[in-house]
């Protein structure tokens, strides 16, 4: 966990891991229920079930929490982290297949693909192409996953705790 690119060798947990011996020394920096809910909530009231929109995809998709839950609520779910040891880490975490987290850059997947997802998440990422000088800019960003996106695309830039990044997105 320590290893994971993100978190800069601090005890900081991207998304939720249901273990002992990290509830005392590790900080949850993301709340991943929240926007779980929120989700939920929109298919439900949509009538989008998995028998109505079958595939989904997170973008960033970290340990692959949100891949997991997904699965479980009965969409065939992917990920795409470009974080090989956080990828490992929801396989031996959340019980993912291989097959089920894409290990790519994001900005290279979106280019070469050709696939299309009914539903896609993309959390939490967007404000790293505003702030780091990144070859494609957010606009662009959203209208590649925009073409891969069938039906539903989830999205939000970040959460207001991240003080980190509050400065740079002011521009």
């Amino acid at each position: 966990l320590l290893d994971v690119m993100w978190t800069d060798k601090r005890n900081w947990l991207y998304q939720p891991i249901d273990s002992p011996e990290l509830k005392e020394k590790w900080v949850l920096i993301r709340n991943s229920y929240d926007r779980l809910d929120k989700m939920n909530t929109f298919l439900k009231e949509q009538e989008f079930s998995p028998l109505v929109l079958k595939t989904y995809l997170d973008l960033g998709s970290s340990y692959g929490w949100f891949v997991s839950k997904m699965a479980q609520a009965g969409f065939e779910s992917y990920g795409l982290e470009q974080d090989y040891i956080a990828k490992t880490l929801g396989m031996q975490i959340y019980n993912l297949k291989q097959r089920q987290i894409i290990n790519s850059n994001l900005e290279l997947f979106l280019k070469e693909t050709s696939d299309t997802y009914d539903i896609v998440s993309f959390l939490s990422v967007l404000h790293h192409f505003e702030i780091s000088p990144h070859s494609t800019r957010p606009e662009q960003v959203i209208r590649m996953i925009d073409k891969l996106t069938n039906k539903v695309l989830f999205f939000e830039t970040g959460q207001s705790h991240e003080k980190a990044f509050g400065k740079k997105l002011l521009k």
